[in-house]
């Protein structure tokens, strides 16, 4: 009856209006042990840690003629800074409002005449580029032309939460190499190519109703084999600050020659 009164329409209108307001509550609800889990990364991160080394362990173990991963990557210790861990929530959830308010802007100028209907392919090729790369962003920003509004909404919107997930997807090797935000995006941004299947099947299993935190560890543990197929076994980071050393000690060695 309250609804009726607020919307003033008739009784069917009001309980589809209730209908609507209850899948919406289903649906944030479903997904809350995803959300929780998503929090726990940046409060207590070890857990998905420990998924990501076992995993890499077990594929050293089937790979014992290559070069060991997980044992140069447990040499190193597991740097969980809490108050960075928690400027970085803070900064993602920023991220998200930001985020928010450019798709409702994208939202309302895609409804511009003249103009709104170039709105969403350009959108959609920017975040194509940023997420796939250049042949695939060309290709997906073109198909934003010939898609439903709904669908392009859609669309851009999977890709924006691909390209944050296959981020969260390698932090326990970010954190052990010891990366910082910059160092992070330019390993990705090297790798989108051939990253963008693993991104598209983490959106996909993290996007299943109830069972979402699941496919969120499944994507963890399958994040440590992926990492096998895209970079060389590491070196010990006391090694590179030695190589990096020694490089400045022959360089300045050089210069001493060279001013003599």
């Amino acid at each position: 009856m309250v609804l009726w009164f607020i919307s003033g329409d008739t009784i069917n209108d009001a309980s589809q209006t209730l209908a609507g307001v209850m899948q919406i509550v289903r649906e944030i609800l479903s997904y809350f042990p995803f959300m929780a889990l998503l929090f726990m990364r940046y409060a207590y991160p070890k857990p998905l840690d420990d998924i990501f080394m076992e995993s890499l362990r077990f594929v050293d173990r089937c790979h014992p003629g290559r070069p060991p991963y997980a044992e140069v990557l447990s040499r190193e210790r597991f740097r969980n800074n809490y108050w960075k861990s928690a400027d970085d929530f803070s900064k993602g959830v920023r991220a998200k409002v930001r985020l928010f308010v450019l798709g409702v802007f994208v939202l309302l100028a895609s409804g511009l005449p003249k103009v709104g209907p170039l709105v969403l392919p350009i959108a959609g090729a920017y975040a194509s580029f940023h997420s796939l790369g250049n042949k695939q962003g060309i290709v997906i920003g073109a198909c934003f032309f010939f898609i439903s509004h709904h669908t392009a909404m859609k669309l851009l919107h999977a890709l924006v939460v691909m390209r944050a997930l296959m981020r969260q997807m390698f932090d326990p090797y970010f954190a052990r190499m010891d990366m910082n935000r910059i160092d992070r995006r330019r390993w990705l941004q090297r790798r989108k190519e051939l990253l963008f299947a693993f991104s598209a099947l983490t959106y996909f299993l993290t996007h299943i109703p109830y069972i979402a935190f699941i496919g969120y560890g499944i994507s963890q543990a399958t994040a440590a084999y992926m990492l096998t197929t895209v970079v060389d076994p590491p070196q010990p980071l006391s090694k590179l600050r030695k190589q990096t050393v020694d490089e400045l000690s022959v360089s300045e060695s050089e210069m001493d020659r060279k001013t003599r």
